[in-house]
């Protein structure tokens, strides 16, 4: 087995750690006599633990037990090499959190068995470990993604209810805020423009990058920034998220609410544009009934 990372010994023996040296000597290991010292340098990394069990200060037990403390070593191999050939002495490093216990003088055959065994379900553990880890991310993006899906949902739903485009605006921009966005959108009517974002004032730099952008790609990515165009709107995010699966995601979900709000802005109009034919043709229709009434009289 090749190893990244050096096994730890501690012991405050010098000949005792060099017998553990030579024994396993087909493992990098690396020797502490100080308690603390070792505490400090395990890790997550850390591949297995030796440790002795009689030492000035804290004994072999309470560094095993500080080690579980650490979230880096909670599930780390750790071994007793220890002359206390009790069971009371074994059950007490059971209890402290210890893996195995190998008596002095040990069987060097049985101690390079017990540690090679160690390793390997060390090795176990944080592959089931990772595959956890990586089975929660999974979970917790789905319901993430589940949970935007439904926000982009009420939002189709209210922006259809619209009637202006301010009110499409303030739905627009309160949608953004839930996702944690910070932007500023921009209505494009003819030569006119409809502006609206988080703070009260839209800086000038802000409205002309959207003005001279707007003719650009669809989506422009600069300095955690984006800038996504469509037709009739324009939008700039000011906070992208930078993990790049949360950046794929919001930026899905971001064409698709634009989408929207392009289609609900097209709609506008044609609605804003029946509504001032309705009302020139309204005067016609009057003085044409009025013509009709007077006839009939």
């Amino acid at each position: 087995m090749v190893l990244d990372e050096r096994i730890l010994v501690l012991d405050d023996e010098h000949s005792n750690l060099m017998l553990l040296s030579k024994t396993l000597a087909q493992y990098p290991l690396e020797t502490f006599t100080d308690q603390q010292t070792l505490l400090d340098q395990a890790g997550h990394s850390t591949p297995c633990i030796l440790l002795d069990v009689e030492m000035p200060g804290l004994d072999g037990y309470q560094v095993c037990e500080a080690l579980r403390l650490k979230p880096e070593t909670i599930n780390t191999p750790i071994l007793f090499v220890s002359a206390h050939d009790s069971l009371d002495a074994r059950l007490k490093g059971y209890a402290a959190g210890a893996d195995d216990y190998i008596c002095k003088p040990f069987d060097i055959r049985e101690l390079q068995a017990k540690v090679g065994r160690a390793l390997k379900n060390g090795a176990y553990r944080k592959s089931l470990s990772d595959q956890a880890d990586i089975s929660r991310q999974a979970a917790f993006e789905a319901m993430t993604h589940s949970s935007e899906q439904g926000q982009l949902a009420l939002f189709m739903e209210q922006a259809f209810n619209c009637s202006s485009f301010p009110e499409l605006g303030q739905s627009l921009i309160a949608c953004l805020k839930s996702f944690g966005l910070n932007a500023v959108a921009a209505f494009w009517q003819n030569d006119e423009v409809y502006m609206l974002g988080h703070q009260e004032k839209i800086s000038p730099l802000e409205a002309e990058l959207l003005r001279q952008s707007r003719q650009g790609d669809r989506i422009i990515d600069f300095a955690q920034r984006s800038i996504f165009n469509f037709s009739n709107c324009s939008l700039l995010i000011k906070n992208m998220p930078q993990q790049a699966s949360a950046y794929g995601r919001f930026k899905d979900h971001l064409c698709v609410l634009m989408s929207g709000v392009e289609a609900r802005l097209k709609s506008l109009q044609v609605e804003v544009k029946f509504q001032k034919q309705q009302e020139l043709l309204m005067p016609v229709s009057y003085t044409h009934l009025r013509a009709h009434e007077t006839v009939l009289d």
